[in-house]
């Protein structure tokens, strides 16, 4: 979750107990560093509403510099719930 999002919506952070190194796919760290804080936010698809726990990228870019997205949904979230997906 980029700082941005997290100061437009007034968010709270908590520092986490360990940093978490990021490298990028050559294997060289990250120039924005490692996540070091993360929340907790209701997030919201469709009718289905649970906690879920967001790292905080430090840098002002996200982990994939994607630009304009605030937030990256991971992997096992989206195996888990497998939502249908109208790419239009």
């Amino acid at each position: 979750m980029s700082p941005e999002f997290i100061q437009k919506h007034k968010l709270k952070t908590t520092p986490l107990p360990q940093p978490i190194p990021i490298c990028n796919v050559d294997g060289t760290p990250n120039k924005n560093g490692a996540i070091t804080e993360e929340l907790e936010a209701l997030l919201t698809f469709g009718w289905h509403t649970e906690r879920a726990r967001f790292a905080v990228w430090p840098g002002p870019d996200t982990v994939a510099n994607l630009e304009q997205q605030s937030l990256i949904i991971g992997h096992l979230w989206l195996l888990h719930h497998n939502p249908e997906v109208d790419w239009a």
